[in-house]
Formats: structure tokens, sequence, C-alpha cells
């Protein structure tokens, strides 16, 4: 939902903004674009413009990216077949 709150906004700006912690992180620019990297996604896309199974994608690695050293999610989106 965050990442459509910011209209005409890159997925990597959106990221940025949504994710206070990156935003303010020395290197959260590096972190944000390997994460989009990573999900196989071209940080210059707009959220909207973005499949499913990108979403999936960025989604699994933002929530193991998140969670604390050992730390387990609660779920993991599979992607769509």
């Amino acid at each position: 939902k965050a990442l459509f709150t910011w209209r005409r906004k890159t997925i990597k700006s959106s990221l940025l903004r949504a994710l206070p912690h990156l935003r303010a992180a020395e290197k959260g620019k590096a972190e944000a674009l390997r994460l989009l990297k990573s999900a196989d996604i071209d940080p210059k896309l707009r959220p909207e413009d973005l499949s499913l199974d990108q979403f999936i994608r960025l989604s699994n690695l933002l929530t193991q990216a998140c969670l604390p050293p050992g730390g387990q999610a609660g779920f993991i989106l599979k992607d769509s077949p």
C-alpha cells in the first residue's frame, strides 16, 4: 500500500519513502537498489507498472531484510502460477 502513496514516483523512491530506516541509513539507497536488483525489478519503474510476481518477490525480500537476526517471518508469499 505504501508504495502507491506517492504518485509518479519510481519504485526506488517509493521504497525509500515507505521504509524510513532505509532513507535514514547511510547506505539506504544502495540497499534499496540491492533489494530491487535481487527481485529483478528495474528501479526506474513506477509501482503501478510492477507485475504481481515482482511484488511478491519484493515483499518476500523486504520481509527477510526487516527481520531481526535469527528471526522468522510469519509467512512467505509464493509466486503466482
